[in-house]
């Protein structure tokens, strides 16, 4: 089946790369230094993953789950951070549900650390993900009816590489979302409109297994005085080298919890935040880096950064990433950017995370447990009114946000 073939090609990747592979930590990925200065990232060479997940759908923010397989090929660089990989999803029978190439813009890295003697040491790699999925059979909790109609639906979320320094062994977590029509089929500004699943959101979820089992459940997102880390540009096509992160100071502000599929006080599966962030580079003209969250007016439907519940693995000892509770982030931001003196009015897509595995924060850092890490999806230069779509697809990637709070 191709359960099987998925998780024999796996296992192969895996153990071609730690055959080569030294049993320690892979060190910094060299984004660091002097303000906008161009560099090349330092990344591992990133296997292909196999893993029994599970499909969630929420019907006015109550779950359901079914057992998925899914599978993604080594990711394939495309310019500096920033990636793309085949990804397929089938049900636990084999019989292939999705498709669709993932498109994976790097982050950050850190380690962190298990809790149970002997402590294990994992260096992790984060991405936020995009992905166009396209239908290829039908389980009602996992293919959403917006296909068929339409050829593609966009999920986002994340992806974590994690190296085990001890064994040379790459695992992995992935989460990904299609949010309900309001967010995403809305007649005026996406490139999949219409009426679909107004009251019912999808997720792709990672590994789910009985070592770690994965359970759908709402809790508000965290919020406080952002302690780490950066924003950064993302090169553009044909522009291979990166820029150097700029690091930021700012807050995430709690506004109100509730439902958001169909908009309601209960359950609580949606957390409406402020995000604001300034930049330590000055540009002697322009000042600062700046970014804020902003509220929408209607027809859209984003109070400042919309952050969706997904759930929690629930094993404090892993496997990777131990009992670590995640949501996903949809946000319309207003971004000033001190290099090249633009200012931006963005749509971004990502994921937060919190618990799991002890966070080791590297020398004179302060990462915490608390990661927000979003990338833009659409992109427009005020008083220049957007391009429509807004959403509906993925676009290309113009600012990374990538910050903790306590």
């Amino acid at each position: 089946m191709l359960r099987h073939r998925f998780a024999l090609l796996a296992a192969l990747a895996l153990a071609a790369f730690t055959s080569s592979t030294p049993a320690q930590c892979l060190g910094p990925d060299g984004l660091s230094g002097p303000c906008w200065q161009p560099v090349t990232a330092n990344l591992p060479n990133f296997p292909t993953q196999g893993h029994q997940g599970t499909g969630i759908c929420w019907n006015n923010c109550n779950p359901q789950q079914v057992c998925t397989d899914v599978f993604w090929a080594a990711p394939l660089l495309v310019r500096c951070g920033v990636y793309d990989a085949f990804l397929q999803v089938n049900d636990c029978a084999g019989m292939p549900l999705l498709s669709g190439v993932v498109r994976l813009d790097y982050t950050r890295t850190w380690e962190e650390i298990t809790p149970v003697a002997p402590a294990v040491r994992y260096q992790v790699w984060r991405f936020v993900a995009k992905v166009d999925l396209r239908r290829l059979g039908v389980n009602p909790c996992v293919v959403p009816p917006c296909l068929g109609p339409h050829p593609t639906a966009f999920y986002y979320g994340y992806l974590d590489y994690a190296f085990n320094c001890s064994t040379g062994v790459f695992e992995s977590a992935l989460v990904l979302f299609h949010n309900c029509d309001a967010f995403i089929h809305h007649p005026a500004f996406s490139s999949t409109p219409g009426a679909f699943h107004p009251g019912t959101s999808y997720a792709l979820v990672a590994p789910s297994t009985a070592a770690n089992p994965f359970v759908p459940i709402g809790a508000p997102a965290p919020a406080g005085m952002i302690v780490a880390e950066a924003v950064r540009n993302v090169p553009p096509p044909g522009v291979f080298p990166c820029t150097t992160e700029d690091p930021v100071t700012g807050s995430i502000q709690f506004i109100v919890d509730g439902c958001a599929c169909p908009f309601a006080l209960n359950p609580k599966q949606t957390t409406a935040r402020i995000l604001k962030g300034t930049g330590t580079c000055v540009d002697p003209v322009f000042g600062p880096t700046t970014f804020t969250t902003v509220k929408t007016m209607a027809p859209f439907p984003w109070l400042h950064d919309i952050t969706t519940a997904i759930g929690t693995w629930t094993s404090p000892v892993g496997p990777y990433p131990g009992d670590e509770f995640v949501w996903v982030d949809e946000a319309p931001v207003l971004y000033r950017d001190s290099c090249p003196r633009l200012v931006f009015g963005e749509l971004y897509y990502g994921a937060s995370t919190s618990k799991g595995f002890t966070v080791v924060p590297p020398t004179g850092a302060m990462l915490t447990q608390n990661f927000t890490d979003i990338a833009a999806n659409a992109s427009f230069t005020p008083p220049t009114m957007p391009v429509f779509p807004l959403v509906g697809t993925v676009l290309p990637t113009r600012n990374l946000i990538y910050v903790n709070v306590p």
